[in-house]
């Protein structure tokens, strides 16, 4: 006989339950209908409310963050979603979904207004996108391409930075920072940058002679000179040492030519042109015992050319081993008379 009222009692005290919730929290309710009405600031008024009432309701806090998105506060929306994942993983997908779309938006707007050359108005829906996604690299690498077109330096560079951070082997983001900071005429910060490039792509047959020559430019002679050896391309010292020769600096032009001679592949023309032109320089500097040791090599390597038996000879000469001295001088006069 009592089971009856049991059966008739239970699901009353449960729409009691629900009535009480609902008006324990108002602006709960009343947040979610302004969000079907898709009436943004009234909504984000009363989700406030609802939040600051009961700061555990994940659902509270999903639909300020789609509320705040909508009037376009997407660092507020980006908090009350971070806040809607945290205190539930029911609300992980709705989330991200939410978070994507509005992104998505925000992206499509800034790529429209790059198209139209507004970079500072593409600029600032990327920003507004990084804050939605502030993991996301590629949207920092983007904004920072749009400082960049508009001069700002330190910002593009600050942007740079923040993606590199997020990911410091990123292969894009390292090749578009160093290309910008060397086109900014900031060669110092991008070689660190080339290093790290070099570091993940030690085979790449463009990059190691361009920081090689970005070497060059700041100085860091030694460092070049083994990135050249690598590579084996000598023309940049070639290029040093003639200029070098030209201006009368005789002490870089046969530091220039012996390196050149170090790098270039042997038996080849400009491994013979560098040789030659090193022991030019040694004469120059009246280093004769050195002339002479190189000159002797470079006949052995090849012995029918008469320059390389007359400067050999005039070596000799200067360094007063006479009977070498004629040797040598004869056998460039009969290769000349061979010719």
């Amino acid at each position: 006989m009592n089971a009856t009222p049991r059966f008739v009692i239970l699901p009353i005290a449960v729409a009691v339950l629900l009535v009480l919730a609902c008006v324990s929290n108002p602006h709960f309710a009343g947040g979610k209908n302004y969000v079907k009405q898709e009436v943004w600031d009234k909504a984000a008024a009363e989700l406030e409310l609802a939040v600051q009432a009961d700061p555990a309701n994940a659902e509270a806090w999903y639909y300020l963050g789609w509320a705040e998105g909508e009037q376009g506060h997407y660092g507020r929306a980006s908090e009350a979603f971070t806040r809607a994942r945290e205190l539930s993983d029911q609300f992980d997908a709705l989330a991200d979904q939410r978070t994507q779309a509005f992104w998505e938006d925000l992206a499509a707007r800034g790529q429209d207004l790059e198209r139209g050359g507004q970079h500072g108005q593409a600029a600032e829906m990327f920003e507004n996108a990084i804050l939605l996604r502030p993991n996301h690299v590629a949207s920092y690498s983007y904004v920072a391409s749009l400082y960049a077109k508009m001069g700002d330096v330190d910002r593009a560079a600050t942007k740079y930075e923040a993606a590199l951070e997020l990911r410091p082997d990123n292969d894009t983001t390292l090749t578009n920072y160093a290309k910008f900071l060397e086109d900014s005429g900031l060669e110092e910060r991008a070689v660190p940058i080339f290093e790290k490039l070099l570091a993940q792509r030690p085979e790449d047959p463009v990059l190691t002679p361009h920081l090689a020559g970005l070497y060059w430019k700041t100085g860091r002679e030694e460092q070049a000179i083994a990135l050249y050896k690598k590579v084996k391309d000598p023309t940049v010292l070639m290029n040093l040492a003639y200029d070098s020769f030209a201006a009368g600096d005789f002490t870089s032009s046969f530091r220039y030519y012996g390196m050149a001679r170090e790098v270039a592949e042997p038996q080849t023309d400009i491994y013979f042109d560098a040789s030659y032109n090193a022991i030019v320089s040694a004469y120059k500097l009246e280093q004769f015992e050195e002339a002479v040791r190189l000159g002797e090599i470079l006949v052995g390597e090849k012995a029918d050319e008469a320059p390389y038996w007359r400067i050999l000879g005039n070596a000799y000469a200067r360094a007063k081993m006479t009977e070498k001295a004629l040797d040598a001088h004869k056998r460039a006069e009969e290769l000349g008379k061979g010719r």
